[in-house]
């Protein structure tokens, strides 16, 4: 049974950053659909032991994996859309290497860019953050999937992120904005981009994935 690579694939299309209640929940409602026989054979508290003991920890290790693998699509299709005007960089460089980076005219024109036609001279042509998120997102996705690509577009070239690894806290409060944006259809602006009106929160009943994301 390969429930944690199944269970992150559903659980990513709700949850980008779920709590660990979110994470036994879904296990749970997997199995009862999927495997109802081997579910049915726990009590309650041996099933909680055997949740943590076997399943928690790979759970929220493939749940960044598909998070991180959002964040490379997402970085690839910016720099492939821009091509030659985006100028390169080692996403490994530090935080003084990056902030002059993202300084860089070319740069901030690219992120002023993303709300721009990809061909300014056809009315009917798409944004280019439409295009990045079509490239991102084939195959159909979820209204927390786009929250998540929003939220990585709007940080990778913003002069406000002196980083290209993503904070944790700062991701799930950008997710959450674009997230409620999305559900009462509110049009997203260039200035959602600019907002940089976020604070480090304490964590709560979060996965134990503290690390940071790779975009």
């Amino acid at each position: 049974m390969d429930v944690v690579k199944n269970v992150s694939k559903l659980l990513i299309k709700v949850s980008i950053y779920p709590t660990k209640d979110e994470c036994c929940g879904a296990v749970e409602g997997y199995l009862s659909l999927n495997h109802a026989s081997f579910f049915s054979n726990f009590t309650e508290d041996d099933w909680i032991s055997f949740y943590n003991e076997n399943i928690h920890k790979q759970l929220t290790k493939q749940v960044r994996s598909v998070r991180g693998t959002l964040s490379s699509k997402s970085r690839e299709a910016i720099f492939s859309i821009f091509g030659s005007r985006l100028p390169p960089i080692n996403t490994n460089a530090g935080p003084s290497e990056i902030a002059k980076w993202k300084k860089k005219p070319e740069v901030k024109s690219c992120f002023e860019g993303l709300f721009k036609k990809m061909n300014p001279k056809n009315k009917n042509s798409s944004i280019v953050l439409t295009s990045v998120i079509d490239k991102v997102l084939q195959n159909g996705h979820s209204n927390a999937e786009l929250a998540y690509i929003l939220a990585i577009c709007s940080t990778i070239l913003n002069s406000n992120h002196n980083e290209i690894m993503l904070k944790k806290n700062i991701m799930k409060q950008k997710v959450k904005k674009f997230l409620k944006k999305i559900n009462s259809q509110t049009v997203i602006i260039y200035s959602d981009f600019e907002d940089n009106n976020y604070e480090e929160e304490e964590s709560g009943n979060e996965t134990e994935d503290d690390e940071e994301d790779d975009v």
